[in-house]
């Protein structure tokens, strides 16, 4: 469903959401029996997972500390079988890919990488002296970089209170990356489908860097001393949530 709300914008009502399926539902729809149980249709926007601002949208929920309802609160109750599949990336290197991705006409250097991480760790960490962590996290923190969509443990934790653990498969890009196949293989296991058998080698790369942003570099290494000491506790809470070390993404 992303490429259509890049191309267009966003849907403003669930009607308007629920209309970018037709397509597939037409499909269904002519299909007979059989044919129809070959189709899975899903949905891919990452956000879903993260970004539950629209909760203030609304003047009744103005003052409220924390969202009442989630994302996972009306998925569940639209479609209480459906399955999730999560792939995570290294908290630091996607903060950053973030930085070079978005605001494409801003000037964009290492250092200055570095000094709005240096501000936006002083500000979330000035909001959890007056507020709660889910507070910092889900009021969609307004620091010049988006630390908090990396604090993956706070929305799986709810994530994982509202849907059993059967209905969720959470991978490492690092898994998919290095042993595609096997991946594949997992995700295909947990849908129900047919062993695809090994994956070929080719491999096709959507949202790459831009020229522009290839030319500014890697971040400096104090900036991923900084961001690893600030993401550490919170890869550590989610290693032990998944129990599997390597959301540690120790280096």
């Amino acid at each position: 469903m992303d490429k259509y709300l890049c191309k267009d914008k966003q849907p403003q009502s669930f009607t308007e959401y629920i209309d970018y399926f037709n397509p597939a539902a037409e499909i269904l729809q002519e299909a007979n029996g059989t044919k129809r149980r070959r189709f899975i249709t899903g949905e891919g926007s990452q956000s879903t997972l993260w970004d539950h601002t629209w909760w203030w949208w609304y003047t009744k929920n103005r003052n409220d500390e924390e969202p009442r309802l989630l994302n996972a609160h009306i998925i569940r109750h639209i479609l209480p079988d459906v399955k999730l599949l999560v792939i995570l990336r290294n908290p630091v290197d996607r903060l950053y890919s973030d930085y070079l991705y978005f605001s494409p006409n801003e000037k964009k250097s290492a250092k200055s990488f570095h000094n709005k991480v240096t501000r936006s760790i002083k500000d979330f960490n000035k909001c959890l002296t007056k507020k709660s962590l889910r507070h910092c996290v889900y009021t969609g923190f307004t620091a010049e970089e988006r630390l908090f969509i990396g604090l993956y443990a706070v929305y799986l934790k709810d994530w994982m209170n509202i849907y059993p653990r059967k209905q969720l498969l959470v991978l490492s890009l690092d898994e998919y990356s290095t042993n595609p196949s096997m991946a594949m293989s997992k995700i295909f296991k947990f849908l129900d489908l047919r062993d695809i058998g090994k994956v070929g080698t080719r491999t096709v790369h959507y949202n790459e860097r831009r020229p522009s942003s290839r030319a500014v570099g890697q971040m400096l290494n104090k900036t991923r001393h900084i961001l690893e000491q600030f993401y550490k506790p919170f890869n550590k809470e989610l290693s032990l949530l998944m129990n599997d070390t390597r959301f540690l993404w120790q280096t």
